[in-house]
């Protein structure tokens, strides 16, 4: 399996499904339904938790580590320090918006602010302690990773044991949505132990797991021309559908369908059994990956704190656009920001460090 073309699709696709995040949450700009894009866009977060656990997996495959606590200790300090840069940076903007568009000044009032914002900086809002959110999209971040603290030793530990198990909690947790909510959406909803938000990462990141094993297993089968455009159809067939249901359909249980069309496009796509290798080999395609990123935590301020920023008489049509161009501009500050800042500590991470820490004696 070529892993680089293989991500390379999946990159696009995250740069799609967050153009798809975006849209829907312009609907914050307006009062009318007939002016929303996207209907449905939340369900596009599923495409992330499922890539999520699709990518977990075969780092655990990877790792030669035999002590499974240093080995998740590593992997969630990888995953911290690779997201923490743009995550930082989006948060500092979206704070900033908040008290400009607020008219904010007070010093105290800021810094008490500020200190409350440190369960969403550090990672852990979605355990339940939250006080003040100023960029609502880090939910999935902090969902995410208090996820993966728990399934990656387990994956680690239990190896193909962990998918026998994953099938049926996978099924538990949205069975209990369907019949309980009837979506995957109101992710702020408390249960009494748990945020339906956090959960929910839960049942998308065993999705993932699950479409590893079986794309990884499709990805030794040899494919006829035949084969290859069937999968191909079906791959693109199920991201397609799965957009058209997000933008024509309120979130109801057509959520589940497309919680399913998820799962089966990513099986298809990480296994790279179809042409995909010949269409996502340029160099475009991994930016967009990662500017997707910083396009998913960079837009949200822009749609929310705006009442003293976009002027009162304009259009929605007039809003959107700024709205739009803000989001995008917003993301690659973010993203050349972080690139800005990873190679300040590759070239200076040492030197920072000897300012809080002796050096190691020599054993």
């Amino acid at each position: 399996m070529n892993a680089k073309t293989n991500r390379n699709a999946l990159d696009f696709l995250k740069f799609v499904f967050s153009v798809v995040i975006v849209l829907f949450h312009s609907r914050m700009l307006t009062d009318y339904q007939e002016n929303w894009i996207v209907v449905n866009g939340r369900a596009g977060v599923e495409f992330f938790f499922i890539v999520s656990g699709c990518l977990m997996c075969a780092s655990a495959a990877r790792s030669r580590e035999e002590n499974i606590g240093l080995d998740t200790f590593r992997f969630m300090w990888k995953k911290v320090c690779r997201l923490v840069p743009n995550f930082i940076i989006a948060y500092f903007i979206a704070f900033l918006v908040y008290h400009y568009n607020a008219g904010i000044t007070e010093a105290n009032t800021i810094f008490i602010n500020a200190i409350k914002s440190l369960p969403e900086l550090l990672l852990i809002k979605n355990s339940g302690i939250r006080f003040a959110s100023y960029n609502g999209p880090t939910w999935y971040i902090s969902a995410m990773l208090l996820n993966m603290l728990v399934l990656y030793p387990l994956l680690r530990k239990l190896k193909d044991g962990f998918y026998v198990l994953a099938l049926p909690l996978m099924l538990l947790i949205l069975g209990n949505f369907f019949q309980e909510f009837g979506t995957l959406s109101d992710l702020e909803n408390w249960n009494g132990w748990i945020l339906k938000g956090t959960l929910r990462g839960t049942a998308g990141l065993l999705a993932g797991c699950l479409c590893y094993k079986a794309g990884t297993a499709l990805g030794r089968k040899e494919c006829t021309m035949f084969g290859k455009a069937v999968f191909m159809v079906l791959e693109w067939g199920s991201y397609i559908a799965a957009i058209i249901l997000s933008c024509i359909s309120f979130s109801s249980h057509l959520d589940y369908l497309i919680f399913l069309l998820f799962m089966i496009g990513v099986t298809i796509t990480y296994a790279n059994i179809t042409f995909d290798s010949a269409i996502f080999r340029a160099g475009i395609f991994p930016w967009l990956g990662s500017f997707s990123y910083s396009l998913y935590l960079g837009h949200s301020c822009w749609r929310e704190f705006t009442e003293n920023i976009y002027p009162r008489e304009w259009s929605f049509k007039q809003q959107l656009v700024c709205f739009l161009v803000l989001s995008v501009w917003n993301g690659l500050i973010i993203h050349y920001l972080s690139v800005f800042l990873r190679a300040l500590h590759e070239e200076k991470g040492e030197k920072i460090k000897a300012l809080f820490f002796l050096p190691e004696k020599d054993k």
